[in-house]
């Protein structure tokens, strides 16, 4: 939450929805192409749905079971620009 503040200058705020993706969307935050997305966006893997951040080209990390899941960007549904 920290870097989002310090990168954009906003605190996002978000809303209670029935499923992840739309609640991220309340953060504010515009949706961009997977492809598309750069280091320090946000973007959303299925199967189960969690929220990661983009390394660098081709990367995205997530919290997993035991540290950081680093996955290929095809394997993430949604992104979102942040900053």
């Amino acid at each position: 939450m920290a870097a989002v503040v310090a990168c954009t200058g906003q605190r996002p705020a978000w809303q209670h929805r029935p499923t992840l993706p739309a609640m991220a969307d309340t953060a504010g935050f515009s949706r961009v192409p997977v492809p598309f997305a750069r280091a320090g966006d946000v973007v959303l893997a299925t199967d189960p749905d969690r929220l990661g951040v983009v390394l660098d080209a081709g990367r995205a990390a997530f919290v997993g079971p035991a540290g950081l899941l680093r996955l290929p960007i095809t394997a993430c549904a949604i992104a979102w620009r942040v900053g």
